[in-house]
């Protein structure tokens, strides 16, 4: 095989590879929300104390958009043999 092709193989491989890496969590967007929600509902009071009710409730709505918006983002890193 030439080493262009070769090479080019390489490239695509590495490709597909990061693509799944990338979009690891994708598939775990649905638990990930709903981990944030949980998180998100324990923030609520001292959100409230600290912004008011309405602010409050746009800063949470806001940061769950964007979080989502994040998932597909988050690089997975595979933990090696060795403790942490």
């Amino acid at each position: 095989m030439p080493s262009q092709t070769r090479a080019f193989l390489g490239r695509v491989k590495l490709a597909r590879v990061a693509r799944q890496i990338i979009g690891y969590y994708n598939s775990r967007q649905g638990k990930l929300l709903k981990d944030f929600d949980r998180t998100s509902a324990l923030m609520k009071d001292s959100l409230i104390k600290r912004y008011g009710e309405e602010f409050a409730k746009i800063l949470q709505k806001d940061v769950r958009q964007e979080y989502e918006k994040l998932i597909p983002e988050i690089p997975y890193i595979k933990r090696g043999p060795w403790p942490l």
